[in-house]
């Protein structure tokens, strides 16, 4: 057979003559490459944020030609170029976006994590080595930089005479040098002691000492110390001169509270006076009133039961109460379309595993989540728990009801839309061959970082601002607060709105510029050694022993993946944006491009 040898051939080509299988770059792309090389060279280039910002549009245009040329040059300063060019442009979005602890977070996560790309730059790992690039690209946000990571000279007289009494003896200098997590938990631990020094002296007076308290109680476990301080003499009047205040507004409304019923005037009494949720009266269940109904929690037997009733794949359909509910719509119908693909079915990265279970530890907060490891979508029993408790029924009634069955996937299915995409995102890295993370359990998947969050959410926005827009504006009445807000941000804001406000609750990860910054930072040695394996067989291949030769083949493909992961990527977010605005778009009037289909890889 003539045709099996020609891959060695091609092959060996490639390893004697590294460029062989590239076409040359053009005048043009040469002058872009050496502009971005020497944009991060701070010898010789001012490592502009806008210039980054260029570069990393120019090399993933046209379909990321330039990028895949560029990879078949020398790979180590590709990989340089890529990571350093996404650093600056991902330091430029944090230190504009953010503010406070959010940036604090985030600087913190770029800066003081190895391996590092800004401060092979020079600006890092400490914040203030960006001070002075803040000052030129981005001046107006120095302050709000400066007083978020709590450098000294922001902190005020208060703070650093407490901090230079203390037994570190902190002066400016031994507190720069500390890492920005360590500094906010330095400063919770001396808000604590003063509070309760405060609360021991029964101080009552408001002071400038009582403002800069609460600002550095804002760790998880601080909310009791705060509380001390609102139940301070000077925090109890406040507290009571607002009460005045709404005693006023209620006085002002006292002549249009007549011509309400007597449910309306009660829901307005409670919500100005008492805080109590509106909207009581028929509970539904008869002898239970809205006082009496204690309420019932999902148990394991029920939540299987519901599982199953919720959603199922069989031979290749997807039914039950959430198919029903998502049917019809851009996205439910987009999600439906994955569960029933074949390429993905044959891989078994579609199976539909749905089960309901609480929460604990780090998932006790969370609305529902997709595990990996598991293949396992799973809704956390709280939702189900908070919508029988809104409607004043047991979960043996609301099995029991085929009303209420849909009440409950209208309630859920936005969450399980977030997670399905979840799901959707590793069966694509998968079938393109971009889960090279390995982790301890034997599971694989793509670096995890912002942009999977912001498809997610945005997909879930869609779906609901698709189904309000069906339903009309009471339907965001039936579903969580939380995704009523994801829905409206997203048509009064877009993509972007969500990708920057959800950020901060994921501060542990990456956006896709930083995750590149650093996927490509660790990928710099074995760029080294593959350079220098490459030299040694294109000048001496006589010298290549067998373990060179291996080496350069798996260095190669290593390198490949990396390139092959952010192109994949960039690409894929670009277009998912671009579908989903357009969606948008369509569900403000009834015009609209139909969105392009995602493929489900090769």
């Amino acid at each position: 057979m003539p045709k099996k040898p020609l891959f060695p051939l091609l092959l060996g080509a490639a390893l004697f003559f590294p460029h062989a299988l590239y076409a040359a770059l053009s005048a043009a792309d040469e002058a872009i490459i050496t502009k971005c090389q020497d944009n991060v060279a701070p010898a010789k280039g001012p490592l502009s944020p806008q210039v980054a910002m260029e570069c990393v549009s120019q090399l993933n245009a046209n379909g990321g030609a330039l990028l895949n040329a560029l990879k078949s040059g020398n790979q180590e300063e590709a990989v340089e170029l890529i990571s350093y060019n996404n650093a600056l442009v991902d330091l430029a979005n944090i230190t504009t976006r953010y503010s406070g602890y959010t940036l604090a977070q985030a600087l913190g996560r770029e800066l003081e994590n190895k391996p590092c790309a800004l401060c092979d730059m020079g600006l890092g790992p400490r914040p203030e080595r960006t001070f002075d690039w803040i000052s030129v690209n981005a001046s107006g946000r120095l302050n709000v930089v400066k007083r978020s990571v709590r450098t000294w000279d922001t902190l005020g007289p208060i703070r650093t005479e407490a901090l230079a009494a203390e037994p570190e003896g902190y002066t400016k200098d031994s507190w720069n040098k500390i890492k920005i997590p360590k500094r906010y938990q330095r400063l919770s631990n001396w808000a604590r002691a003063r509070t309760d020094k405060l609360v021991l002296d029964n101080e009552t007076a408001m002071s400038d000492l009582t403002y800069i308290l609460i600002e550095d109680l804002i760790l998880p476990g601080d909310d009791e110390y705060r509380g001390k301080l609102t139940d301070l003499g000077s925090a109890r009047a406040a507290s009571e001169k607002k009460s005045l205040d709404r005693i006023t507004r209620a006085g002002r409304t006292a002549a249009g509270l007549k011509d309400q019923s007597t449910s309306g005037q009660k829901d307005y009494l409670d919500t100005t006076f008492d805080r109590a949720a509106t909207g009581g009266g028929d509970t539904g269940v008869p002898g239970v009133s809205e006082r009496t109904f204690t309420p019932v929690p999902i148990d394991n037997k029920q939540a299987r039961e519901l599982s199953t009733r919720m959603g199922t794949v069989t031979d290749g359909k997807f039914t039950g109460y959430l198919a029903d509910e998502m049917k019809g719509t851009k996205a439910g119908d987009e999600l439906t379309a994955f569960f029933t693909d074949k390429n993905y079915a044959a891989k078994g990265t579609n199976t539909l595993k749905l089960k309901f279970e609480k929460g604990e530890g780090a998932t006790a907060n969370a609305l529902g989540w997709w595990d990996s490891s598991n293949k396992t979508t799973s809704v956390n029993t709280s939702l189900v728990d908070d919508y029988c408790l809104e409607h004043r029924i047991t979960p043996e009634q609301m099995l029991a009801s085929e009303e209420h069955l849909r009440g409950v996937a209208r309630y859920i299915t936005p969450n399980f839309v977030h997670e399905t995409v979840h799901q959707r995102q590793d069966a694509w890295a998968l079938a393109n061959g971009l889960d090279y993370i390995k982790y301890r359990d034997g599971s694989t998947g793509q670096p995890y970082q912002m942009e999977m969050e912001t498809e997610s959410f945005s997909m879930q926005a869609a779906f609901s601002s698709e189904k309000a827009r069906q339903l009309g504006p009471t339907y965001l009445e039936q579903i969580s607060p939380s995704h009523k807000n994801n829905a409206i941000r997203f048509m009064e804001d877009g993509v972007d709105a969500l990708r920057t406000g959800k950020h901060q609750l994921y501060p542990s990860i990456s956006s896709l510029e930083g995750s590149t910054a650093r996927e490509f930072r660790m990928a710099r040695d074995s760029a080294k050694y593959l350079r220098l394996l490459e030299e040694k067989n294109r000048l001496t291949p006589g010298e290549m022993t067998l373990r060179d030769s291996d080496d350069l083949l798996e260095y190669r493909a290593l390198l490949d993946t990396r390139f092959k992961w952010y192109s994949m990527v960039y690409q894929k977010s670009a277009a998912d944006e671009r579908k989903l605005l357009e969606w948008r778009d369509s569900f403000s009037d009834s015009g609209g491009t139909p969105p392009p289909a995602l493929g489900s890889g090769g």
